[in-house]
C-alpha cells in the first residue's frame, strides 16, 4: 500500500464550499463525499498504479457510476420504507466477522476506509441483499426449465473420490527415501507411524475419502490405479506419498440428483437478470444530473498532486 499518500491524502482540505456534485432523484452527493470515495479507491491501488495519470481519470468515472447505481439502491430504500439501525449494522458484520483492519471478511476493500464511509458501504449492501431477495420472491422455475437445463447439460457426472493413506515429510529427499522403503515391501502403515508429520500418522496414515475436487493433488490420483502411488507429490507443508484404497470414479447422475442444484443455478441466473431490468428501468425513470466541470476539477486535482 501507498502509505505516504495515504498519509498525504488523511490531512487533505482541498473543498471550500462542498458543492453538489451529483443528483440521482432527490438524493445528492456532494464534492467532499465524491473526493473521500475517490481517496478510498486509491488507497486500494498500489505505487506502481497509482502514478498512472489515466487511472485516476479511470476511477473517477467508475466512481461516478458507482453513485449513481448507489443514488438508487438508496431510493428504493426510501420508497420501500427500509431503515437501517446501527443495530443492522452491527448485525451485519458480526454475521461475517472482522479483519484485523475491522472490515467484514468478504468486504471488497483492502483498508478499512473511514468509518462514516464504512458505514455507508454496509447500508448499502444490507439495502442491496433487501433488493435481491425482494426480486427473488418474484422468480419461479418451471420443471420443465429444469429438465431442458438437465438435457442441455448431460451428461452431468459426480466429482468422484478417492480413499487414501498418506505420508507427509518436509523434504523432497525424505520422501523419496520413504517412497523407496515402500516400493521394496516395507509395511505403509509403520512407516507412515515413524516418519509422517500429519496427524493421521499414528495410525497408519489413513486419510478416508476426499473428494477430487478438493485440490490438484486428489484430482491426479483418481487418475492413479489403486496401491503406492510410486512418485512423491508436493504439496501444503511439505511432500506427500500416497496409497490408492479404493476408487470412485466420475458417474452420470439423474435428473433427480442434480435437480436442486439445477434449480439453484436457474435462480441465481434469474435475479442476476432481474436485477439488470431494475436497474435499467431506474435509468430511464430516475432524473440524474451530474456537475461534469466539478468531476474533472477534482479529478484533475488528484492527478497533479500525485
Amino acid at each position: 500500500m501507498i502509505l505516504s499518500l495515504l498519509f498525504f491524502f488523511s490531512g487533505c482540505s482541498f473543498f471550500k464550499k462542498d458543492s453538489v456534485l451529483l443528483q440521482v432523484g432527490d438524493l445528492t452527493f456532494s464534492e467532499s463525499y465524491f473526493a473521500d470515495r475517490l481517496i478510498e479507491k486509491l488507497k486500494n491501488v498500489d505505487g506502481l498504479h497509482v502514478k498512472n495519470n489515466d487511472l485516476v481519470a479511470l476511477l473517477s468515472n467508475q466512481l461516478e457510476k458507482e453513485l449513481i447505481e448507489e443514488g438508487f439502491f438508496f431510493l428504493w430504500a426510501q420508497k420501500n420504507k427500509i431503515k437501517i439501525d446501527p443495530s443492522d449494522i452491527a448485525t451485519f458484520i458480526g454475521s461475517r466477522g472482522t479483519t484485523s483492519s475491522g472490515l467484514p471478511t468478504d468486504f471488497i476493500f483492502e483498508t478499512a476506509p473511514a468509518q462514516n464511509l464504512l458505514q455507508n458501504h454496509i447500508r448499502l449492501q444490507i439495502i442491496k441483499n433487501h433488493l435481491l431477495t425482494t426480486l427473488e420472491r418474484s422468480l419461479l422455475v418451471a420443471e420443465e426449465e429444469l429438465l431442458l437445463e438437465y438435457k442441455n447439460k448431460s451428461p452431468l457426472m459426480s466429482t468422484g473420490s478417492v480413499r487414501v493413506q498418506q505420508i507427509l515429510l518436509e523434504k523432497d529427499t525424505d520422501a523419496k527415501a520413504v517412497l523407496a522403503k515402500l516400493v521394496s515391501g516395507s509395511s505403509f502403515e509403520s512407516l507412515a507411524q515413524k516418519f509422517s508429520l500429519s496427524p493421521e500418522g499414528s495410525t497408519g496414515g489413513t486419510l478416508g475419502w476426499v473428494d477430487a475436487t478438493s485440490s490438484q493433488q486428489a484430482s491426479m490420483l483418481l487418475q492413479q490405479p489403486l496401491g503406492l502411488v510410486r512418485k512423491v507429490l508436493p504439496g501444503p507443508g511439505g511432500f506427500y506419498i500416497f496409497k490408492i484404497l479404493e476408487l470412485k470414479k466420475p458417474t452420470p447422475q439423474s435428473f433427480s440428483q442434480v435437480k436442486e442444484t439445477l434449480k439453484k443455478t436457474l435462480l441465481e441466473k434469474k435475479k442476476n437478470e432481474a436485477y439488470v431490468r431494475w436497474l435499467e428501468e431506474q435509468v430511464k425513470t430516475v432524473k440524474v444530473l451530474s456537475n461534469e466541470r466539478l468531476i474533472r476539477t477534482i479529478t484533475s486535482h488528484y492527478q497533479e498532486t500525485l
